[in-house]
């Protein structure tokens, strides 16, 4: 791929190289070879012209006669398709070694889905997903479908044919490509042409924490991947291209990390044990009823502003910010039994709260309440889970099953932490 890209325009730095990752089960990454390379070097280049986009598909003299009207995440997988089906395409080498296979949620078993029955949000949040790429996908076939050819080659129309054909199956492994190798690519808003996917530049894969710059440079008109560290050799070389929990890698990316750094519980007390939002806005007021018994230490100001003249610090978007971390060292400690810390949006929460409490209570007081909160709420969350993780068992042994396992185990063990921690120890955590 190195070699095609580099015929093509693109440069890529001599230092790296695309090889076989052994701790990741054989996937590839993009390692720094036998010599160090500095911070802010320019390592990979490629020019526009080699970038996999709508407005690429758009302008192909053929696959652009039937893919009016498609978004682009049903564009790119059938722009996809068209191309595997044509060996003179530029684009073949490359769209004929995609994985067949991502191992994301929205690709696995209806065997492996039942393993998150156990909490039924992470359960129906990934029905929907599923159900949504049907629907894209039934909605594709039936656009072009309705195509119909004038004055057109019999390489176009015979192409036709052959993608209003195309199974499920095959573009779920197009959208799973998309998903887990494109990148946002915001040049063009206005026509939705915010995904690329790009040949070599796919081979760099996620970090948690701080990683490397991989960018559209306007000005030059090529995609760039820029060190922002000195890399040494025998090194990965990562890039860090959005903050997700392990669920949300699992569900999109087909992985999850066993030190994620992002690792976190996100309550949502507005939502039943299916994920369905309360549809009135006094549910806030109830909530905080049902924990205090009252809600005198709040002045009414306070739902006023968060339901009426600040949206964003609505009492619900609030409480659905509210998520914890686990303790520093817990991984590494192999489960740790210190308290989970507290997420920068939950100290921020908290912090908004205060400001709107009456004026004759204390901190003191003002933070007990918060904890007490903070502990009724975790209680409320772990009666959501039918089942302890531990106590379910695996009916099919795969990657994603156990993958799958993981991510449940990790949740369910930092929510039950969270219930357990004495509402004493929460106190000493809040910022009033």
């Amino acid at each position: 791929m190195r070699n095609l890209i580099t015929s093509l325009g693109a440069k890529v730095h001599s230092s790296i190289a695309a090889k076989g990752i052994p701790e990741m089960g054989g996937g590839v990454g993009v390692v720094c070879k036998d010599k160090p390379i500095g911070e802010g070097v320019r390592i990979v280049t490629v020019p526009v012209k080699l970038m996999f986009t709508s407005r690429v598909a758009r302008n192909h003299p053929t696959f652009s006669q039937f893919c009016e009207n498609l978004v682009p995440l049903q564009l790119i997988p059938l722009f996809l398709a068209h191309e595997l089906r044509d060996p003179k395409s530029m684009w073949y080498p490359w769209v004929s070694k995609l994985p067949d296979s991502y191992d994301t949620l929205i690709e696995a078993s209806n065997e492996e889905i039942e393993l998150l029955a156990i909490h039924p949000r992470r359960y129906k949040k990934v029905i929907e997903e599923r159900a949504s790429v049907e629907k894209l996908y039934k909605q594709m076939i039936a656009t072009i479908s309705k195509v119909q050819l004038t004055n057109s080659s019999d390489i176009a129309t015979e192409r036709l044919e052959q993608l209003k054909r195309i199974g499920l199956d095959e573009y779920i492994k197009f959208y799973c490509s998309l998903l887990s190798r494109g990148f946002y690519y915001d040049v063009d808003r206005a026509a939705n042409d915010i995904w690329t996917m790009i040949p070599f530049a796919d081979y760099f894969n996620y970090t948690d924490g701080t990683g490397h710059i991989a960018q559209f440079n306007k000005n030059k008109q090529y995609f760039e991947v820029i060190t922002t560290s000195t890399v040494t050799p025998d090194s990965q070389i990562l890039l860090h291209y959005g903050t997700y929990s392990n669920f949300e890698l699992l569900l999109w990316y087909g992985f999850v990390l066993k030190n994620n750094r992002n690792a976190e519980y996100k309550l949502s007390p507005h939502q039943d044990a299916n994920g369905m939002v309360q549809a009135s806005e006094d549910w806030a007021v109830d909530l905080i009823k049902r924990i205090e018994g009252s809600y005198d230490w709040l002045t009414s100001k306070v739902i006023n502003v968060f339901i009426d003249q600040l949206p964003h610090l609505r009492i619900d978007s609030l409480l659905d910010r509210w998520s914890f971390l686990p303790p520093r060292g817990y991984y590494k400690e192999g489960g740790s039994r210190r308290p989970p810390r507290l997420s920068d949006d939950l100290k921020n929460s908290v912090q908004v709260l205060s400001k709107f409490t009456t004026s004759d209570h204390s901190p003191a007081f003002i933070t007990k309440r918060c904890a007490q909160m903070v502990s009724a709420i975790a209680k409320a969350e772990l009666q959501f889970w039918k089942a302890e993780p531990s106590s379910i068992s695996t009916p099919v042994e795969s990657f994603t099953s156990q993958t799958i396992n993981f991510m449940v185990n990790e949740e369910y063990s930092l929510i039950k932490l969270v219930a357990e921690t004495p509402v004493e120890v929460w106190e000493e955590s809040f910022p009033c």
